[in-house]
């Protein structure tokens, strides 16, 4: 609402500061770095060098209780054999000589 001034003379309007060309080369401009990302991120993935897409090795067959099976499998013979879990650094024995060496150890 214009209130009168004590003159009587109704106040100009304050000019409007937005300007549409700053505003349209901005907003450009975003659009051009989106463009550029999905562009670089198209030729990282797809690129002449870019490896092939492999699947993951944990997705399970079509006969999953046949992977549950193999997976415990290993694992128990992992358990009741000895083996190697790092060649420079670390070994496993099997689980039943462990606790028999435990026992006799804290026997002492």
């Amino acid at each position: 609402m214009n209130t009168p001034t004590p003159t009587g003379e109704h106040p100009q309007q304050e000019p409007d500061d937005l300007r549409p060309r700053a505003i349209l080369l901005c907003a450009a401009a975003v659009v051009g770095m989106v463009l550029a990302a999905a562009l670089l991120a198209h030729l990282l993935t797809h690129g002449p060098n870019a490896a092939p897409p492999t699947r993951p090795a944990s997705y399970l067959t079509s006969n999953p209780d046949a992977d549950i099976t193999k997976y415990q499998q290993e694992k128990r013979s992992q358990l009741e054999a000895p083996g190697w879990v790092d060649q420079d650094h670390f070994a496993h024995i099997p689980i039943e000589q462990a606790m028999r060496e435990l026992a006799a150890g804290s026997s002492k």
